[in-house]
């Protein structure tokens, strides 16, 4: 497909402020599939300012003159299996030919779009921008150099067993959930621990949960489908069917 809206979400004073949600809008891209060549835009090109940023968007807006988001948003290669992180506050969009699973908080109708290339909705008339919302929290030191220390992570090995491996794939302080993800060879086991798991097939056709508990529990989950692990289910193992697979674990910081 195209290009997601060029957009930012808000932090939590802002939030809290202008429409009395208690928590903030962050969120991750992971990619899932892409095509060579695509790309995924995170933070702001180097000495790119507030004010001629502005104008792009207000003219856009207003008077319907496009503009090249590469020159104001940072391209980076998308990587099939990579996470970028994406704190409130970020300049961030998908790029074309990607999949992505965005891992997000809950409160997803606070998306500001400042730019989405003049395409109209279904009746015709363009698609509405929330400009000066995201002007207000775009944070303009998220530039390039900061971005790609910050924001796209290299995986870390949490454990290496027999039957698979668990890899960090990142978070940011300013976030209060992390991702890993399960390269799961036959079967591992995993735990709670009183925090609920949200988990996805993101590679392989068939997983399938199993209770340690009471091992009569079972679900079968396709690819691509995502399903909760409730914080009271305890132990439980992740069985691949039929071949290896990958399962994404998303869950809050302790």
């Amino acid at each position: 497909g195209s290009n997601l809206s060029l957009q930012v979400h808000p932090h939590t004073g802002y939030i809290r402020e202008h429409f009395g949600e208690r928590m903030p809008q962050d969120e991750t891209y992971y990619v899932v599939e892409n095509k060579p060549g695509a790309k995924v835009f995170l933070g702001l090109r180097s000495g790119v300012t507030r004010e001629a940023f502005t104008e792009v968007i207000r003219r856009a807006e207003q008077e319907g003159v496009p503009f090249d988001i590469s020159q104001y948003a940072k391209a980076w290669p998308s990587e099939k299996g990579a996470l970028y992180v994406i704190p409130s506050g970020t300049l961030h969009c998908s790029g074309a030919n990607n999949l992505v699973l965005e891992i997000s908080a809950t409160t997803y109708w606070y998306t500001f779009k400042l730019y989405d290339y003049l395409r109209p909705d279904l009746s015709g008339k363009p698609r509405p921008i929330n400009a000066q919302y995201g002007l207000d929290v775009l944070d303009m030191s998220r530039t390039e150099d900061w971005v790609g220390r910050a924001l796209i992570p290299e995986p870390m090995v949490v454990r290496e067993e027999e039957g698979g491996t668990e890899l960090h794939l990142g978070t940011n302080p300013q976030m209060f959930f992390s991702v890993n993800r399960l390269d799961v060879r036959t079967e591992m086991q995993d735990d709670t621990d009183s925090r609920f798991h949200v988990l996805a097939l993101v590679d392989g056709k068939q997983a399938r949960l199993r209770s340690v508990q009471d091992p009569s529990f079972t679900v079968d989950v396709q690819y691509l489908e995502t399903f909760v692990v409730p914080a009271s289910f305890g132990a439980y193992t992740v069985e691949a069917v039929g071949e290896p697979c990958q399962v994404i674990k998303a869950f809050v910081k302790r």
